[in-house]
């Protein structure tokens, strides 16, 4: 059918075409990707940064208006290098188009060209043989047919064989694509994409957009090929929303100091960031003076590595950040964390990951204001996704239901994947007690334990397991609303310190109270020799609040009365110092009849 123009409606039906495309082949494109890192998720960042876009904008008639919502709500669910270069290619041609109500063949030709040279200004160090290439490609050929064909359909279908070329040509610009026997995912995404619009237009209709015209040409495998570890581990973005007069190469080259893969999209004043780091933590805190920043990422490109290579077994393990394991533990058992998140003056921070104890703790001397929150139902799908494909089951375990909704978003969102085994727990506690069930856990399936038997000793676990934390004030927790403002005053005034500990049911409770903290630490050590005594210690572990001397001082003591030393010594995480307060301290244990 013969298409003369094309307006908001149209521009958002193609969009939901290219996405369908898009979600269709991620996987093949996961398999694919080798470059900047190959950490198997070009495709599915690419799928999910579509499906955000379409999902989030309602399309009216005016090709313009409807062009920026499509590309503003693509920088906001940009993911990953090559979602983010899309990202920026759309608003890019957004901006071009922003107050045409419609556009005729030569006016939409024009602005996905300049499109291409939008994106690129965006890297910091463009690369040939990649998702840029392929769009420079597409747009030259655009811009070369567009005053022969003014029919918008002839206009795609004629132009597709030169970004078809350019992919073909990728291995022959890219060494490390040339090693692997691959196309570049993200130029091979991009073109999914505009192929899933061309099939539309032909066919008509959104169901029947099922075909992938590109010959598979990619070698069968290239998963016994040495790509060595990622130079960086974490692939971070977030959204810095600050001064829009402020001079963008001065991000820029902020940036540039913490690591590599640099890409800047967005427009002044609001810049959506990706950058390949190891110190995500201290990066952030350099970009307060940048703005507020908000949408934070930090995949672990190591841990997407290991999954692919060097599995340790057929089962995953997920927990949460509240799970206070350090993380040579966490790394010695390929641990997968999803981080809460933390609320400070208007940033939104990733637990453990963008904020680490040690910047909390800054901002908490300075008297700003945090709040916490869980993390999403989608954050646990991306996550159970990805696993899926390389594991035979997952097993999740969680901070306490009763004190956060961090289980019941992992549980609905393994409830996305009817044919896979995953097992969300409860564990009812959090800390070092979480952590010390997730280690037993760990080591039950390394030794080749069925999962059947590790949940049972799980389950054991949380019943059994014994969190005593012990406050040096009780004003942190009256903020956080876990104990009553009278009650806290009360203590207060008495002078008392309690011991604060979980019950049954995974509920906070308080279990003791002296009149300092050295004499609640004293009976907690006396309470752990008599456990110990009469049924053993499969382990314990000592957690503090930003009091690493004080829980040096308290493991030896633990260790001189025990006879052996701690599983771990852990500043806790941010999310759990919030309402601890600084200078606590807490020793969780496990007794031998849950691990033996």
């Amino acid at each position: 059918m013969r298409i003369a123009y094309i307006d908001g409606f149209r521009l958002y039906a193609a969009f939901w075409a290219g996405a369908m495309e898009m979600d269709r082949v991620r996987s093949h494109l996961d398999a694919i990707n080798v470059f900047p890192v190959p950490d198997g998720d070009t495709g599915s960042n690419m799928a999910s940064t579509l499906r955000s876009t379409v999902t989030q904008v309602k399309p009216e008639r005016h090709l313009g208006r409807t062009f920026m919502a499509l590309s503003e709500a693509a920088l906001l669910g940009a993911r990953g290098n090559s979602g983010l270069i899309l990202a920026q290619y759309l608003l890019g041609a957004a901006r071009s188009l922003q107050d045409f109500p419609k556009a005729e063949a030569s006016q939409l030709a024009a602005a996905l060209a300049g499109a291409a040279t939008f994106a690129s200004v965006a890297v910091s160090r463009p690369v040939e043989g990649t998702i840029l290439t392929v769009m420079r490609a597409w747009g030259q050929s655009l811009d070369s047919l567009a005053g022969r064909f003014h029919d918008l359909a002839i206009l795609l279908s004629s132009s597709l064989p030169a970004a078809r070329e350019a992919l073909l040509d990728t291995p022959n610009r890219l060494p490390v694509l040339a090693k692997a026997g691959v196309l570049d995912a993200g130029g091979k995404g991009f073109l999914s994409f505009l192929e899933g619009i061309e099939s539309f237009i032909e066919r008509g209709n959104l169901r029947h957009v099922t075909r992938m015209t590109l010959p598979e040409i990619e070698a069968p495998s290239h998963a016994d090929l040495d790509f060595g570890l990622p130079q960086f581990r974490y692939c971070t973005e977030a959204l810095i929303l600050g001064d829009q007069s402020a001079d963008p190469e001065a991000l820029r080259s902020c940036l540039a100091a913490f690591g590599d893969s640099i890409i800047m999209g967005g427009v002044p004043g609001h810049s959506r960031i990706h950058i390949h780091t190891n110190e995500p933590a201290r990066l952030f805190a350099r970009l307060e003076s940048f703005g507020t920043s908000t949408f934070q990422k930090a995949e672990d490109m190591l841990r997407q590595v290991q999954v692919l290579k060097d599995r340790k077994g057929p089962v995953a393990l997920v927990t949460d950040s509240s799970c206070d394991l350090p993380q040579d533990l966490l790394d010695a058992h390929q641990v997968h964390v999803v981080p809460l998140k933390i609320n400070i003056g208007g940033s939104e921070y990733l637990d453990r990951l963008t904020m680490t104890p040690d910047e909390f703790y800054r901002h908490m001397e300075k008297g700003d204001r945090a709040t916490t929150s869980q993390p999403s139902v989608r954050e646990f799908e991306r996550l159970y996704d990805f696993l899926a494909g390389h594991y035979e089951s997952i097993l999740s375990i969680h901070l306490s239901s009763a004190l956060s909704g961090t289980w019941a978003a992992a549980k609905k969102a393994a409830g996305s994947f009817p044919g896979k085994r995953i097992e969300v727990v409860d564990s009812r506690h959090l800390c070092a007690s979480l952590g010390l069930v997730v280690l037993r856990a760990a080591e039950a399936l390394e030794s080749g334990t069925p999962l059947e038997d590790v949940l049972r000793l799980v389950e054991e676990g949380t019943r059994r397991a014994r969190i005593l934390v012990c406050l040096k004030t009780v004003r942190h927790m009256v903020r956080g609303g876990r104990i009553g403002p009278v009650k806290g005053a009360l203590v207060r005034l008495l002078g008392l310190k309690p011991i604060i500990s979980v019950d049954a049911e995974g509920r906070g409770t308080a279990v003791g109270k002296a009149r300092s903290q050295r004499a609640n630490l004293d009976r907690i050590r006396f309470f752990a020799e008599e456990v110990q005594s009469s049924e053993g210690l499969w382990g314990y572990a000592v957690a503090h609040a930003h009091a690493s001397g004080e829980a040096r001082e308290f493991s030896g003591e633990m260790e001189r009365a025990l006879g052996f030393g701690p599983r771990f010594v852990v500043d806790i995480s941010p999310v759990i110092g919030l309402n601890a307060g600084p200078g606590s301290l807490a020793l969780a244990f496990l007794p031998k009849g849950a691990g033996g």
